[in-house]
């Protein structure tokens, strides 16, 4: 029994081994048919097709000859590395076989082809350095760099965008595709308007005026707007690295002075009416709690109808369109021409009453007329006068009015120097009699001044602006006042109310403060039409015009003044 087992497992293993035995035998045939296909294919130069018959034998029954096959396919078709390592395994099997030397060349061959970095950037036209294996390699790209393999330090770079930089590991013969984007170094973009009050917007959005920020590169769209002046909308072109200072001109737009012109006709019509009322009722008293409510309405009443006449009167007489500067230049002719007649006539008829006083007069000539005690009357005729002349000469003479600063000038420098007489005649004692006279000739000094100061300049050129004039008047009046105080404080006492009073102590002070007022001015606002756009201006909507104002005579009475006033913002 146990013999009969023995010969059944003897039986059953060669079976096996047979078995076995069989099937390598099968394989290494198939493996052979495989690979004498693939030579068949690779000598007829389809390569890849003999690649994928020696692998199937390979897979079947790997040899050192599959292993070469392999290598050949591979090294013709391009894939060098593959090729290169089927070489290598083969001279590890078998360094002294019939095709080790040709394998030893293959790789040697390989060796000494290069692998190739194919270099793309944005922007173009950028410079590339590779350093590595000791060795350096420079060039523009896009472009291709050969290089042997190994470890290389890639760095491109281009003036004002930033540089990058790449540590690459290639092999044999590799084509390295590689892709920079340079990110440009950011600009500066400087805008400035003239007017510098401009409003300024960048692509659209509110910008603070002066403009000054780093910007990326790129176009830029700058709109600007301010009163009286056009509008403009560029494009400005920032590059990278570089500082774009672009400087905004408004064109002026001439403003129509037709409106300032009937404004002043109104309140001459209104002054001319509340003067020859009081002239006909007596003055009205200053203290409202004093004061007569029907003649208070009364002169109401007559300052409504005398600036609707004055305001229908300015409408018919103002063109449609007049530019501002001319309308201001007529103001300023009324007005001087008002203040000149208004002066004259007070003092003709101070002239007259001290004449008559002293008895001064020929006897060959009849005796003067009796004088109303308010010189009020006389002055309003001789004002009504001078505003027909003065209004005839600026519509005669407005086309040569220089600029609308230059206008202002002319007229602050003839009332200051009217204020300049009217202190000056108590001042230094002299006139006392007849201080209108004293003031008309200040007037007719500061009248000049202010044309020779008006024309006598580069006219290219628009002069100080009506802003820096005004501000100087403020200075001088601020200087007046404070001199007066300065001069009336010493001589207040607790029994006596403090006022002021024309002595010369008094006046002299007011005088020289004025003078320091416009030394300081002038200095105070020396650079300001630079610095705030020269000769650019906003809407003029300060407006000198004749008008009645209150006034303390030296007995402590109070009554009504010819005199300018004015409103605004400054």
């Amino acid at each position: 029994m146990k013999r009969s087992v023995v010969i059944l497992g003897c039986a059953i293993l060669v079976f096996a081994l047979g078995s076995r035995l069989s099937l390598a035998a099968d394989a290494r045939e198939q493996a052979r048919n495989h690979y004498e296909t693939g030579l068949t294919l690779f000598d007829a130069g389809d390569r890849e097709q003999a690649l994928v018959e020696f692998g199937l034998a390979y897979n079947l029954f790997p040899s050192n000859d599959v292993v070469f096959m392999l290598a050949q396919c591979e090294y013709h078709m391009g894939r060098l590395n593959e090729a290169r390592a089927h070489y290598e395994r083969y001279l590890a099997d078998d360094p002294k076989g019939p095709l080790a030397e040709r394998s030893r060349l293959r790789i040697a061959a390989i060796d000494r082809r290069p692998s190739v970095f194919v270099i793309n950037t944005v922007p173009s036209d950028v410079a590339v350095a590779i350093k590595g294996e000791g060795q350096n390699y420079t060039g523009q790209a896009p472009n291709e760099f050969p290089v042997p393999k190994g470890t290389y330090r890639i760095i491109v770079s281009r003036p004002n965008y930033q540089s990058q930089e790449r540590t690459v590991t290639v092999g044999v013969a590799e084509t390295h595709p590689l892709f920079f984007k340079l990110d440009p170094v950011p600009g500066r973009l400087i805008i400035k308007t003239n007017p510098a009050r401009a409003t300024l917007y960048v692509r659209g959005m509110r910008a603070e005026n002066p403009y000054n920020q780093r910007v990326e590169p790129g176009v830029y769209e700058v709109f600007a707007e301010a009163d009286n002046h056009e509008s403009r909308r560029e494009t400005v072109e920032v590059r990278a690295g570089q500082d774009t200072l672009e400087t905004f001109e408004l064109t002026y737009v001439q403003r129509n002075g037709r409106s300032d012109l009937i404004t002043t006709w109104g309140i001459v019509g209104a002054v001319a009416a509340v003067g020859w009322v009081t002239a006909r009722v007596g003055n009205v008293p200053a203290d409202p709690e004093s004061a007569n409510p029907a003649s208070i309405s009364l002169l109401a009443a007559a300052a409504g109808v005398g600036a609707v006449a004055g305001g229908v009167l300015g409408a018919r007489m103002t063109p449609d369109y007049i530019p501002d500067n001319r309308s201001m230049y007529r103001i300023g002719a009324m007005t001087v021409g008002a203040l000149q007649g208004t002066l004259v006539a007070l003092s003709i008829t101070g002239d007259l009453q001290n004449a008559q006083a002293k008895q001064e007069l020929p006897s060959v000539f009849p005796p003067p007329p009796p004088q109303p005690k308010s010189n009020l009357p006389a002055g309003l005729v001789g004002g009504g006068v001078g505003l027909l002349l003065g209004s005839a000469l600026g519509i005669w003479t407005d086309a040569r009015a220089p600029s609308f600063g230059r206008v202002t000038l002319i007229q602050s420098a003839a009332v200051a120097g009217a204020l300049a007489g009217f202190l000056a005649a108590p001042a230094f004692d002299f006139a006392r009699g007849n201080t209108e006279f004293v003031a008309l000739a200040g007037l007719n000094l500061g009248l000049a001044a202010g044309l020779a100061g008006a024309y006598l300049g580069d006219q290219s050129k628009y002069g100080p602006s009506w802003q820096r004039v005004i501000l100087i008047d403020l200075t001088v009046a601020a200087g007046v006042f404070g001199g007066a105080v300065v001069g009336t404080i010493p001589g207040c006492t607790a029994t006596d109310a403090c006022k002021f009073k024309d002595t010369p102590t008094t006046t002299k002070l007011a005088l020289a403060g004025g003078a320091i007022g416009l030394v300081a001015g002038w200095l105070l606002t020396d650079g300001m039409d630079t610095r705030a756009g020269r000769g650019q201006r906003s809407a003029a909507n300060w407006l000198p015009s004749i008008a009645a104002l209150p006034t303390a005579t030296s007995e402590g009475s109070w009554g009504v003044t010819p005199g300018l006033a004015a409103q605004g913002r400054f």
